[in-house]
């Protein structure tokens, strides 16, 4: 289907919404004028979200706010400004009141935005019990409708097993909702192949749909084929060269490659595009670490904390980040009020935060110590795998190469780290800096099986700069001093 469409994309373009374009101006005209103006509730609704999409927060208020005083009970326009009130300002309570104007307390509308506002507030058991009981109230005609938005809408908050369960309780097995559901629940538990497959015949029934292309790019990001991520997003951008979704995508996609240059410049436009994400300014700080600028970096990670909202999936993460940076600057005192800050979220990992304060005293020189905090995460996690590696990565960081090479060695021998195909690449590592040659070209083989995305990243620093990653085996095996003694000063 790719193929075909190449040849196509570019040279027809759907036409816009002329009507909704025509809308908009009459709205824009009268305001501009100071002019009164009569538009349906949905209209406006519809104006507003233009308007948020693009990052012009007060403008859609300003267009909410008069669908709300023009028709007190409409549902959309009440439905909008309780998004508002969860997703921008925090506040579950405000939402709710929001909610509870709505008059027609049958409409399926209001049954999906107070099952919202349960999942963004992290009540997502309690909103899945909500949707259950609704479920009887729903008319026979609307049921198949109501199993896909229910699916969609915990599907929109990674709630990959909730969306599956209500998609299993659809007959419309055909339908392109259910089938984009099937490539996302895919995509969630992990089975990149099978969602790309999925939206790649979704694409060929509707190859103008930039959700479709916005998806099969993230697939193919998780399974490492930059090139084709950054193919999907350019036609998703054909379409809609605002999308949100396609900037980001590529964005990623360029910084993995190090193409540093372009990714800053697409997360830049992903800034203008949505000003209250917090995900540009992380991208930008991942670009300014990997060119060793951490305090660079940091200015942007803390920008991107205020702007993460408190449900935010990203709040953990750019916790983690500001604490390793702080570790790294030797700012011991900041690294350990992110670790504290980690400890109050709702989705905290006690163990993980328990790796990052051995990670602290290893840097401060207190293996001892540092060897306490390792075991009480590995306790904590009950011998997660993650954690293993965790703590293997930490110990090669700061020095111990030894211990972190023995760690991983039990790992991945074990069979443990058949899902961690990287691990390959970090012993390839430790084996290059410990002068274990034999090992070394047999973990190396198997790191470059793996391919560049997951073990680039870790070796390119022992091999010439400028060469090719499929030529790594055979430069090291013409060049028997890679790898054939210690090549630093680390601590074993």
């Amino acid at each position: 289907v790719i193929s075909v469409i190449k040849q196509l994309f570019f040279l027809v373009v759907p036409e816009m919404n002329n009507q909704f374009d025509d809308i908009l101006k009459r709205y824009e005209a009268a305001r501009s004028a100071g002019s009164s103006i009569y538009l349906e509730p949905d209209d406006l609704t519809d104006i507003a979200e233009y308007y948020h999409l693009h990052g012009r927060l007060t403008d859609a208020i300003e267009a909410i706010d008069l669908a709300i005083n023009m028709f007190p009970g409409a549902t959309q326009p009440l439905t909008f400004k309780a998004r508002v009130a969860i997703l921008v300002n925090r506040n579950a309570a405000e939402a709710m009141q929001w909610a509870e104007k709505i008059d027609d307390k049958t409409d399926l509308d209001y049954y999906y935005i107070v099952a919202e506002i349960m999942v963004a507030d992290q009540r997502i058991d309690e909103a899945n019990q909500y949707l259950k009981a609704k479920e009887n109230d729903v008319c026979d005609d609307d049921l198949e409708d109501y199993y896909l938005d229910v699916a969609t809408l915990f599907a929109d908050y990674s709630c990959t097993d909730i969306t599956e369960e209500w998609l299993k309780k659809s007959s419309l097995t055909t339908d392109p909702q259910y089938r984009e559901l099937q490539g996302r629940v895919a995509l969630g538990k992990g089975q990149f192949d099978l969602c790309e497959q999925i939206f790649d015949k979704l694409i060929d029934d509707n190859p103008y749909n930039t959700d479709y292309w916005n998806t099969m790019a993230l697939a193919q990001f998780q399974q490492g084929d930059t090139t084709a991520c950054i193919e999907s997003c350019d036609y998703a951008l054909a379409i809609d060269p605002v999308n949100a979704d396609a900037h980001i995508h590529k964005a990623n996609s360029l910084a993995i490659i190090g193409n540093y240059p372009e990714a800053i410049k697409f997360y830049k436009k992903l800034q203008a595009l949505q000003p209250y994400s917090e995900s540009p300014d992380m991208g930008i700080a991942s670009i300014l670490a990997a060119q060793n600028h951490p305090q660079e970096a940091l200015a942007h990670l803390k920008t991107a904390e205020k702007l993460a909202t408190s449900t935010s999936p990203n709040k953990l993460e750019i916790l983690r980040q500001q604490c390793i940076l702080n570790a790294q600057l030797g700012h011991r005192a900041e690294a350990l009020a992110c670790i504290r800050k980690m400890d109050e979220l709702p989705d905290r990992n006690t163990a993980e935060n328990n790796v990052l304060r051995g990670y602290l005293y290893l840097l401060e020189n207190q293996p001892e110590v540092a060897r306490v905090w390792f075991k009480r995460a590995v306790e904590a996690s009950n011998n997660d795998l993650r954690i293993q590696t965790l703590i293997a990565y930490s110990t090669y960081e700061c020095g111990y190469t030894q211990f972190a090479h023995d760690l991983f060695r039990e790992i991945m021998d074990g069979g443990l780290g058949k899902n961690m195909p990287e691990g390959w690449a970090f012993l390839a590592l430790c084996d290059a800096d410990l002068g274990l040659r034999s090992e070394f070209l047999a973990d190396l083989h198997q790191a470059v099986l793996q391919g560049p995305l997951r073990s680039k990243p870790m070796l390119e620093g022992i091999f010439p700069e400028g060469t090719p990653f499929e030529n790594y085996e055979e430069y090291a095996k013409e060049h028997p001093e890679l790898g054939a003694w210690p090549t630093s000063n680390r601590e074993s």
